[in-house]
């Protein structure tokens, strides 16, 4: 049996295995430390689930009745350039378009940096 993580052979000792997917990991490969995998074998060996099993379990099931949307059709002419665009029938100038692009924001603002992000 491989280790998912690294794809090498998974030995029965320093393994640990999920009890979701029966999938094998070196410890190592968890990032888990020695120590922490002999004091805690047990659990592991009882009771351990893998990042991908834990990632689906933490989605939370949907409960809305809402009815999927019906797909319209496209018009059929559709012309784009970087200047102007016509889709069907209408002429959109693309002039004042300010492209955007998706950031991380990787700690949390404050109450200035809100207020200089909402004023413009």
């Amino acid at each position: 049996m491989n280790c998912i993580a690294c794809k090498k052979p998974a030995n029965v000792s320093g393994r640990i295995t999920c009890c979701c997917c029966k999938g094998n990991y070196h410890y190592q490969c968890l990032n888990i430390s020695h120590s922490q995998y002999i004091a805690n074998a047990q659990k592991y060996d009882i009771s351990w689930t893998c990042p991908e099993c834990l990632n689906i379990s933490k989605r939370a099931p949907r409960n809305d009745s809402t009815p999927a949307r019906n797909i319209h059709s496209t018009p059929n002419t559709s012309y784009n350039d970087s200047e102007n665009s016509i889709m069907g029938d209408t002429l959109i100038n693309n002039s004042h378009i300010i492209p955007t692009t998706n950031t991380l924001i990787t700690a949390p603002l404050n109450s200035k940096e809100l207020n200089s992000l909402l004023d413009t």
